[in-house]
C-alpha cells in the first residue's frame, strides 16, 4: 500500500503558482506532483483527500509501468528513447506520464520534448483523470501518435491511435491483443500484466 508523508488533516492545497515557482516548490518533495491549470496536483492523490499526495502507486502499478517501458523500449523506432515518470508539457501545464517515448534529440532539460507515445497506468483515485482528462490533453500535442491507458486493477487497456481520419479508440480486455502502429507490433495483455496479481 502506498504511503503519504502528510496526514489528511495536515494537507494544504498549495494553490496557484507559476511554472518557475512550481519547479522550486517541487524540489525535495518525496511525492510526485504534476502542474495543471497553474497549480500543483498530486500524481497519486489520496482516496480520502485529493490534496494529499501519496509517495507512490501500488506494486502492481509500478510493475505494469516497468513492463510497458520494457515492451516499448524493445520495439521502439531507431533513434527514439523511453523514459518513466518524465515531465511532458501540455497546453495547461505539465504532466508526468508513467511512460514516455520520444524521438526528439536528447537534452539535459527536465521536460521530454515531442513525445510520440504516452502511457498512463491508472490508480483508483486517479482513474477518471487518467481516462478522460489526460488523453484529451495529450491528443492536442501534434507529436503524439499513440496513447495507452492501462488499468491498474483489472485487465483492460484503452488505446488512442492518431489516423488520417482522427483518433481511433480501442478497448482491449482479458487476455486480448492490440496492435501498435507506431511500434509495428502486437502487444498482448498477458505481457503487460505479467508478474502482477491482476
Amino acid at each position: 500500500m502506498a504511503k503519504s508523508t502528510q496526514t489528511v488533516e495536515d494537507a494544504e492545497d498549495p494553490g496557484p503558482m507559476t511554472v518557475e515557482e512550481y519547479f522550486r516548490w517541487r524540489e525535495g518533495r518525496e511525492e510526485p506532483w504534476e502542474y495543471i491549470d497553474g497549480r500543483p496536483v498530486p500524481k497519486f492523490p489520496s482516496e480520502e483527500n485529493p490534496v494529499v499526495a501519496m509517495a507512490s502507486g501500488t506494486a502492481n502499478h509500478h510493475t505494469i509501468q516497468l513492463t510497458c517501458a520494457s515492451l516499448i523500449r524493445a520495439r521502439r523506432p531507431k533513434g527514439c528513447r523511453v523514459a518513466t515518470d518524465a515531465t511532458v508539457e501540455v497546453q495547461d501545464g505539465r504532466q508526468i506520464p508513467d511512460v514516455v517515448l520520444s524521438c526528439a534529440p536528447p537534452d539535459a532539460e527536465l521536460v521530454m520534448r515531442d513525445p510520440v507515445l504516452l502511457v498512463e497506468v491508472t490508480s483508483p483515485s486517479s482513474r477518471s483523470v487518467d481516462f478522460l482528462h489526460k488523453p484529451a490533453e495529450y491528443s492536442e500535442l501534434e507529436s503524439v501518435r499513440e496513447i495507452w491507458v492501462v488499468e491498474g486493477h483489472r485487465r483492460r487497456v484503452r488505446t488512442w491511435t492518431r489516423t488520417e481520419r482522427g483518433w481511433e479508440i480501442v478497448d482491449t480486455i482479458g487476455s486480448g491483443t492490440f496492435h501498435s502502429e507506431l511500434l509495428g507490433a502486437a502487444i498482448t495483455l498477458d505481457e503487460i500484466y505479467e508478474d502482477t496479481t491482476i
